[in-house]
């Protein structure tokens, strides 16, 4: 950590759990924060779960 820009925090993975974990440190954090997020494809936030532009392709629906 460095005591006088706050703390530097790299997330590997730009998918839906990737970007949560940076919303979510930015909404928790207590002093100056910076997040650098690597993604290898485009576009960033889908991930592999939500990628699927099938309509047969369903999450979080009962069974």
């Amino acid at each position: 950590m460095n005591q006088t820009t706050g703390n530097h925090i790299v997330i590997i993975g730009g998918g839906f759990c990737g970007t949560m974990t940076a919303v979510n440190l930015f909404a928790k954090a207590k002093g100056p924060l910076s997040i650098t997020l690597f993604n290898s494809g485009y576009p960033e936030n889908k991930g592999i779960a939500f990628h699927t532009y099938s309509e047969e392709h369903v999450l979080n629906v009962p069974c």
